[in-house]
């Protein structure tokens, strides 16, 4: 062990400082800023973590080249949420039969799924489900709202040994989707 000489002293006080001052709840965008619009009708209040993934990290994440035009990821990628718009085919179906049109095409693609909950938050339609991507299990939350104009689908998954820790956020997450009529009738 090293003696502490008197310039160490400074050093070792603010180091504790820094250590053990309590820090105030930021502002962030979960915490009550404002939510981020993507261009698609609706805005919501995205976690801090996520950011906007490139087109690069968007390519390791999703190999087709018919991505999501809405991809957010946490740093380390292995978190991530989606937005894309419902195909107009379904235009008159109501959000609960496409949520299970979407639940049944997922267990045709892949049986080993695994289906959890339903629900519906702030009209928004959800459902979770386990699925597999090479050694690991991933956690899915599937959910879908309607715009003035078109039906939006979102996506967020996680590794499945993390989605009590995510779930939760995610559902608020959806409790802080407005549409732009949502928005306008504010002012």
């Amino acid at each position: 062990m090293e003696q502490v000489s008197n310039d160490d002293f400074d050093f070792i006080l603010l180091r504790m400082k820094k250590k053990f001052t309590v820090k105030p709840e930021k502002k962030g965008r979960e915490n009550g800023g404002e939510g981020q619009d993507f261009g698609m009708g609706f805005s919501l209040r995205v976690p801090e973590e996520f950011e906007r993934a490139d087109a690069k990290r968007a390519s390791c994440l999703f190999w087709s080249e018919k991505r999501p035009p809405v991809i957010l990821t946490t740093s380390k990628g292995r978190e991530g949420l989606t937005f894309q718009f419902f195909n107009g085919e379904v235009e008159g179906e109501s959000l609960l039969e496409c949520s299970k049109m979407i639940k049944q095409l997922i267990e045709q693609l892949d049986g080993r799924c695994v289906f959890y909950s339903a629900g519906e938050e702030s009209e928004t339609v959800w459902f979770d489900y386990k699925s597999f991507a090479e050694n690991e299990c991933v956690y899915n939350l599937v959910f879908l709202f309607q715009t003035s104009t078109r039906k939006v689908l979102g996506t967020f998954f996680c590794l499945f040994e993390e989605y009590d820790k995510w779930k939760p956020q995610v559902l608020k997450l959806l409790k802080t989707i407005k549409t732009k009529e949502e928005v306008h009738e504010g002012l």
